[in-house]
């Protein structure tokens, strides 16, 4: 038989919204509620018979505006307007907004470019893919462009943005005098740097982010060279895929606001208990 442990409890409500925490004090209780709570010993009886369950997550939900997809979309439906939003616990608020998608460099990406993206609870990002691939040589490789990623959930704070190979490649070091692979690829994230050079991949790698709520995300895409006179430019390099991933945390209220609020509660208490002598 499971156990369990008794305790008594006077209830004083508090309740966060995204712009104001009340806080409702019961000042009359004629009776007082009993909760029962299981003890840690029944709760891990009860995991082990398969008795306790976790609550069910919904699935991220995520919108393609003005793309023709409905799981991707294109970089010319991105820059023409499109923008890409994430649902990441599926509670029915949007919790990322991935918009004002400008090309800023002389290059434009592979055609067949797609941009996709992916959510968990406080957790979402895109995913770069083409089967084309931004390749090496050429050595002068450079494509870059930016886009806004938005906190729109008010109650979510964006926190540190983490740059991951998927799918990359790079020949290595051949032996003297015909070395091969003096070339590789690098993308560069607002400053997460990741890299497949002479089949030495550096990936992944997490940098915070300068806004809680919104950033905007410079991407550049390069081709790079090993820098000697001594070998000529040799080998290739290739990348088919990477990710850009957002964290998050829960907003946190100004702790003036919460000092403020709770000295409010209390003048309430003492004006109530006054009133009742």
């Amino acid at each position: 038989m499971l156990t369990d442990e008794r305790f008594t409890v006077i209830l004083v409500g508090v309740a966060y919204t995204p712009t104001l925490i009340f806080l409702t004090t019961v000042y009359k209780m004629k009776k007082i509620r009993t909760y029962t709570l299981p003890s840690a010993a029944a709760l891990a009886v009860a995991a082990g018979a398969g008795l306790a369950t976790a609550p069910a997550q919904a699935a991220a939900v995520i919108q393609y505006n003005g793309c023709a997809s409905t799981s991707f979309c294109t970089f010319t439906e991105l820059t023409g307007g499109g923008s890409i939003t994430i649902d990441e616990d599926g509670d029915g608020k949007i919790d990322k907004n991935f918009d004002n998608w400008t090309l800023t460099g002389v290059e434009t990406p592979p055609t067949d470019l797609q941009i996709s993206a992916f959510g968990a609870p406080l957790s979402g990002g895109l995913t770069f893919s083409t089967a084309t691939g931004w390749n090496v040589p050429p050595d002068n490789l450079s494509n870059q462009f930016l886009f806004n990623v938005t906190a729109v959930n008010p109650d979510l704070q964006l926190t540190t943005l983490t740059a991951a190979l998927i799918t990359s490649s790079s020949t290595p070091f051949g032996t003297f005098p015909n070395p091969t692979g003096t070339r590789g690829i690098q993308v560069n994230a607002s400053g997460a740097i990741i890299s497949d050079n002479l089949s030495v991949k550096t990936s992944p790698t997490t940098v915070a982010l300068l806004s809680p709520i919104a950033n905007t995300i410079n991407v550049a895409i390069n081709g790079l060279l090993l820098p000697t006179a001594v070998f000529p430019p040799a080998g290739s390099a290739q990348l088919k895929s990477f990710s850009l991933t957002f964290a998050q945390s829960t907003r946190v209220p100004e702790p003036g606001t919460v000092a403020g609020l709770l000295a409010v509660g209390g003048l309430g208490l003492a004006m109530k208990r006054r009133q009742q002598r």
